[in-house]
C-alpha cells in the first residue's frame, strides 16, 4: 500500500512531541492514508468502547511489518503505544460534537465543519469510486479505507453490515450501507445536490439512467463468474465466457444498449448546453457517470470495444473536462484518464 506523507501536520507534531514513540510509518499512515491529520479528529474516530480494538484494526494491522503478525512483541507494543496517544488526544481534544473537523475552501474564506468519515471499499474503483469522487469534489475530508479483497475480505465480511462494501461510518458511529445513500450523503456535504428541486430531480434523472445501464450490463458481466443465478450452473467455463462475449458484442452493438443509454446520457448534455448534466457546475450526476464511463473506455472486457464512447460527443467532452478539474486530477494523482 503506498503512503502519502502530510508534513508537519498537527497530529504528527503531537505525536512526536508527547513521548509515545510511535513508530514513524504508523504516523504516516494515520495523516497520509487515512488523512487524520488533526488531533481532534484521532482524538474522535473511535468512540471510547471502541478505540481499544480501533487502532490495533484500523491502524496497526495495515502498516507493515506489523500487519503480517498482529501477535507479535512488536505490534503488541505499537498498539499499547497507539491506545496512550488516543487518551491523551482525549484529554488535549476540546469537542462539542464527537468528531466535527473544520476546513477552509481555498479561496472562499468560509469555514465548514465536517464530520470524520470513514469510508471503506475495495481497492479498485467500481461502485464505491462515485462516492469518492464527490467527497473529492466538494473538499470533504474523509478516510479512505481500502480493503484488498484477497487478504482482509474474508476477516472483515462477517463484521460488514449486509456482509457487503462499501460501508461507512460517522463520527465512529455504526456502519451504514448502501452506495446511493452514500453518494447523496457526500454530495450533500459537498454542496454537489442542486438545491432547486427540477434541478435536483434532472441531477437524479441521470443517475437513473446510470443504473439503468448497469442493469443491462450486470448479466453479461456475472454469467461466467457466477452461472447460477442465470441457470447455467454446471456449463463448462468455456462455454460460460464464449456465451458473456456475445451478450457483450450485442450490447456494445450499433443498436444495443450501451449505445442507446449513451445516447440518452450525451442528449441530456447537449440539451443543458453547459457542459455539465445540471446547471454550470458538475454535481453528483457526473460523480455518477464517470466511473461507468471509465470502466467501458479501460476495455479490459472481451466484446466491449475501448471506443464504445468515442462517438458521444458531449459525452466525451463532459469526461475529459471532469478529469481537468483540480480536485479530480488531485484525486487520480495525475494519471490521464483512460
Amino acid at each position: 500500500m503506498a503512503t502519502l506523507q502530510v508534513m508537519n501536520s498537527p497530529l504528527q507534531q503531537f505525536l512526536k512531541n508527547n513521548n509515545v514513540d510511535v513508530d514513524p510509518k504508523i504516523i504516516a499512515y494515520l495523516t497520509g492514508d487515512m488523512r487524520l491529520t488533526e488531533v481532534r479528529n484521532f482524538a474522535t474516530f473511535w468512540s471510547p468502547s471502541a478505540y481499544e480494538h480501533g487502532v490495533r484494526d484500523d491502524i496497526v494491522a495495515k502498516v507493515e511489518p506489523y500487519r503480517t503478525d498482529m501477535s507479535s512483541p512488536a505490534s503488541r507494543v505499537q498498539v499499547a503505544r497507539l491506545r496512550t496517544a488516543w487518551k491523551l488526544a482525549q484529554e488535549q481534544a476540546t469537542v462539542t460534537k464527537a468528531g466535527s473537523g473544520t476546513l477552509t475552501t481555498a479561496g472562499s474564506g468560509t469555514a465548514r465543519s465536517f464530520p470524520t468519515i470513514k469510508f471503506s471499499y475495495f481497492n479498485v474503483e467500481g461502485g464505491g469510486e462515485c462516492i469518492r469522487l464527490a467527497f473529492a469534489l466538494g473538499g470533504v475530508p474523509y478516510i479512505d479505507d481500502r480493503i484488498d479483497m484477497a487478504t482482509q475480505w474474508r476477516d472483515l465480511k462477517p463484521k460488514a453490515k449486509f456482509g457487503q462494501l462499501p460501508v461507512i461510518t460517522v463520527d465512529g458511529g455504526e456502519q451504514i450501507a448502501q452506495s446511493g445513500a452514500m453518494l447523496r450523503y457526500a454530495g450533500k456535504l459537498a454542496g454537489l445536490i442542486p438545491e432547486d428541486p427540477v434541478e435536483m430531480m434532472k441531477a437524479e434523472e441521470v443517475i437513473g439512467l446510470s443504473w439503468d445501464l448497469v442493469t443491462a450490463i450486470t448479466p453479461s458481466m456475472q454469467l461466467d463468474r457466477r452461472p447460477q443465478l442465470y441457470g447455467y450452473q454446471g456449463t463448462p467455463q468455456a462455454e460460460l465466457t464464449r456465451i458473456a462475449i456475445g451478450m457483450r458484442e450485442k450490447l456494445s452493438a450499433p443498436d444495443g444498449d450501451i449505445d442507446r443509454f449513451l445516447g440518452y446520457l450525451d442528449g441530456l448534455l447537449a440539451k443543458n448546453g453547459t457542459g455539465w448534466f445540471v446547471g454550470s457546475s458538475p454535481t453528483i450526476a457526473e460523480c455518477e457517470m464517470i466511473p461507468r464511463l471509465r470502466s467501458l473506455r479501460k476495455g479490459n472486457r472481451d466484446g466491449f470495444p475501448k471506443d464504445i464512447v468515442n462517438k458521444h460527443v458531449n459525452l466525451m467532452k463532459m469526461y475529459f473536462a471532469f478529469h481537468e478539474l483540480p480536485a479530480i486530477k488531485a484525486h487520480y494523482k495525475g494519471v490521464p484518464p483512460y
